[in-house]
Parts: C-alpha cells; structure tokens; sequence
C-alpha cells in the first residue's frame, strides 16, 4: 500500500497565537500538499481545516520541556520516515532540530527564523543566547531554504552565514475588512508583551493627560502584568485600562477593530528589535487603525511614506504626547486614506505567491 505523504511543521509554542505559523501552513497546503503541524501545549481544542495538528503537551518548563518536545518531534519523524517529504521548522527553538531530523529521516528542509539571532557589537549575549546562536550557526547553512521576516534581516544573515537560498516573507494577514466599515470608539490597543522592556507603564501615564472619556486596551500577558495593575489602581484610571490576557489569533482582530489608535512600540536595544517587522502594522491598517509606533528605521519609514500614523518620542513630555495621541483619534479618518495605498503595495497574496513558489521549487528538487 502506497503510504501518503506529508509536508512536517514544527513549532515550540501554542499554534492558536502564531499568526505565521498558520498562514504558512495555509498556504502551503493550497499548493495541493498535505500539512501536519506539531506544536507545543496547544489548546486541544485548536482546529483548522486545512492541516492536521498535533499537539505535544507536557507539564515540564524550560529546558526539559524544549528537551522532551525535540525526542518527541523526532521519534514521530522517525516512525514517518517515509511519509514525509518536507521538513519545515520555525524560530530558533527548532533550528538545529531541523537538521537532525533531516539527517536521520533523509528530507529536505526549510528554516523559519522568525527572530534575528545574531547580535552586535556592543551587545552582550546570555549563555542561554550563545547556545541558540551556536544551534542556528551549525543548522542554518545545512538548510535547503531559510526564510526571515524582512528584507533588512534577509541581507544581513546572508552576508554573516554567506546563504545561498534565503527569501523574506513579512507578516502580512489576508484582508478581511474594508477600511471604514467598523465604527470607531475612543480606545488606544496595544498587543503584545507587557514588559517595561516595552515601556508599557508610559501608555498607562499618558491617560492622566488625555479626556477621561478615552480607554486603553492592553492585550497579552507578559512579566511585569502585576505591577501595571497596581500602577493603574494606584493612578484611579481601573475604569480606563482595559486587560485582556492573552488572545488565540483567530479572535485578536475582533477585540481591536472598533479601537480608534494602535500601538507598536519596540525598544531599539539589540539587532533584532531595531529591525523588526511586526505584523501588527498591516493588521492595524487593515482595521482602519492609525498607529503611533517607535522609532526603528523600518517602522518610520511607513507611517512617513503613507501617512498613516505617528513616530513616538519617549523623550517628549507626556503632555506633547498626549497631544500627538488626541490629534491622531480626531482625525483618524484622514490617516485612513493613506492605508488603502499601504495596504496595496504590501499584500498577503505577495508575500505567500513568495512562499508558495520557494516551497514547490524545493519539492520539485525531490521529483528530480
């Protein structure tokens, strides 16, 4: 009997949260594949259509727990040896898994960085990142294709690693909304990590300046949740911040779309935050959402080019700030017109035409 074969996913986190991990799935299973995903600590109530997911549960943390995933992973690409004709593994955590498992089971493969790794000269690296780094260093040219988020990270681990095959492919969602279509309130969103790494007590300030009538939603989780609770109790704004908990993708864009301000704020410490392309932006444009985000070259490059929102200055008194932030509300719609033009010039359908075609080169190598 002629065993079926499959392309193998491997991701080290809840697939219900990673947006590229599912659209990357999606979209090659639309090229006629069939797709498995092992992830880790799913929900087990996480579906979708288009690919089989399994789920590798454990109550094990750190370490032991990315150990005991590996042995995991590895036994079942072992037991389907012959079923799977692709590997394709995503971020650093799975990197030098990547190429274990290709060895042993004889496949091509396909590395997903989703962070930029390397750091620079003044930065100075944890063990935990020197161990990552070495994995990837060892892993990354041993791969048939590596994939990054942008075109700045693309250039620069193709010089440092001296890479062949390397493409970018941004976040970028499908459109699921025309710009104008949902009614506004006077709500500023920010998703994402709550750490002071992402100076999320400065949003929380910025209330004190701004119409009682205007609420901040913060949704995801992170380590310093506590202490922007007590901040917000202690400041009586209990009734103007808003927390959420972490939010599975499929119901993000239906708790921000009726906001009327988004925030993407990154620190500018370390390569991979000063280059970075979060897919927040395009979903934010997507939604009709002007946007007030840090200052990284790539971020401000965007909303300057398409006007479609403001840079923010950490060193600007909170009363500037808050100024920029009522100028943007009231005049959302303005900003909205330059997100049609953004939003045509950066397209899900483009970046995955980039994925599909990489990928079937790949598994034409395979027929060859």
């Amino acid at each position: 009997m002629k065993c079926k074969k499959q392309i193998l996913m491997v991701v080290f986190n809840p697939i219900e949260y990673d947006a590229r991990v599912i659209r990357a799935a999606e979209a090659i299973e639309s090229l006629g594949e069939s797709v498995t995903v092992i992830s880790c600590n799913s929900s087990l109530n996480y579906k979708n259509a288009n690919f089989q997911s399994i789920v590798y549960t454990s109550m094990r943390k750190g370490p032991l727990l990315l150990i005991s995933f590996w042995f995991y992973v590895l036994k079942y690409g072992l037991q389907k040896k012959k079923e799977i004709r692709l590997l394709y593994v995503h971020d650093y955590y799975t990197a030098f898994l990547g190429l274990l498992l290709s060895r042993f089971i004889d496949a091509r493969w396909i590395y997903d960085a989703h962070e930029l790794l390397l750091k620079g000269k003044n930065e100075k690296s944890s063990m935990r990142d020197m161990l990552f780094i070495l994995m990837e260093r060892l892993s990354i040219r041993k791969a048939d294709l590596v994939i990054t988020a942008n075109d700045e990270r693309r250039r620069i681990i193709k010089h440092i690693y001296q890479l062949r095959n390397v493409i970018s492919v941004r976040n970028i969602a499908p459109r699921f909304i025309n710009i104008g279509s949902v009614s506004k309130e006077d709500m500023i969103v920010y998703q994402g990590y709550l750490s002071e790494k992402r100076n999320v007590s400065y949003f929380i300030k910025l209330l004190i300046y701004l119409p009682p009538r205007i609420k901040l939603k913060l949704i995801g989780t992170g380590p310093d949740v506590k202490l922007y609770q007590e901040m917000v109790q202690s400041l009586s704004l209990f009734d103007r911040v808003i927390f959420t908990g972490m939010i599975p993708y499929a119901k993000l864009l239906n708790e921000s779309k009726s906001c009327k301000l988004g925030i993407v704020y990154y620190d500018s410490e370390g390569l991979n935050n000063y280059y970075c392309s979060p897919n927040k932006i395009y979903e934010y444009a997507q939604l009709g959402i002007p946007m007030l985000v840090s200052p990284q070259p790539f971020l401000k490059k965007i909303v300057s080019k398409y006007h479609i929102g403001e840079v923010l200055d950490l060193n600007a008194p909170l009363e500037t700030q808050a100024d920029i932030i009522s100028k943007l509300m009231n005049n959302y719609k303005y900003y909205q017109q330059g997100m049609k033009n953004f939003l045509a010039d950066n397209s899900y359908e483009k970046e995955m035409a980039k994925l599909k075609y990489a990928t079937y080169s790949i598994l034409s190598k395979n027929l060859s």
